[in-house]
């Protein structure tokens, strides 16, 4: 996504990184969805399966703990000679360590079989009308209950709230307290957002 030309125009710059984040967001999902779906899978016990999440989840904070010290070694003059060559090796570095890791529990993580597990719906195209039905119905009876949408209103906006702030954060800080200098601003940015991904 971030290995463009230099002396290519805006417009093929728009339309390459729009393609690709799309591209992205897509394959993301692909990957995402099974991978949370499997750690609710590789347990029927209640307590093993909050473990499981919980540790999950603590990985997935830890990776959110690192990014934001990327924007001190994209711009430092001593790791890279400018910050388009930053962004492109800290791209490909991320993106090699994303790969590696991401395959990780393809290979290792193994669910429970499913073949012999009873009282589950057949999908297919002849019960996807029912089953869509049922789904609806289900969606109807958990949004009557008011803690638990309550719970998912308040994860709704501390997530994007924090995608806001994290995005803006480093621009706001840099351009406008430190007048564009990554140098003045050191690390006071990363210091900022750690307690916000806490």
């Amino acid at each position: 996504m971030w290995q463009i030309d230099d002396n290519a125009s805006q417009t093929y710059i728009i339309w390459h990184v729009m393609i690709l984040q799309l591209l992205f967001l897509i394959g993301n999902t692909m990957f995402a969805t099974p991978l949370v779906g499997l750690g609710y899978e590789m347990t029927s016990d209640y307590n093993e399966r909050t473990r499981l999440m919980a540790f999950s989840n603590t990985m997935g904070q830890i990776a959110w703990m690192i990014v934001p010290w990327l924007y001190v070694i994209i711009p430092d003059t001593n790791t890279f000679n400018t910050q388009t060559e930053g962004v492109r090796t800290m791209a490909l570095i991320v993106g090699v360590m994303c790969v590696v890791f991401g395959v990780l529990p393809a290979l290792f993580c193994k669910g429970i079989d499913s073949a012999n597990m009873k009282g589950r719906k057949k999908i297919n195209l002849k019960t996807l009308a029912s089953n869509i039905k049922e789904l609806l119905a289900g969606i109807v009876q958990v949004s009557k209950n008011k803690p638990f949408m309550k719970l998912c209103g308040a994860t709704f906006l501390v997530f994007n709230g924090f995608q806001l702030v994290a995005a803006f954060g480093v621009f706001i800080i840099v351009f406008y307290m430190y007048n564009g200098s990554y140098e003045i601003a050191g690390t006071w940015y990363q210091l900022g957002l750690i307690p916000l991904m806490l």
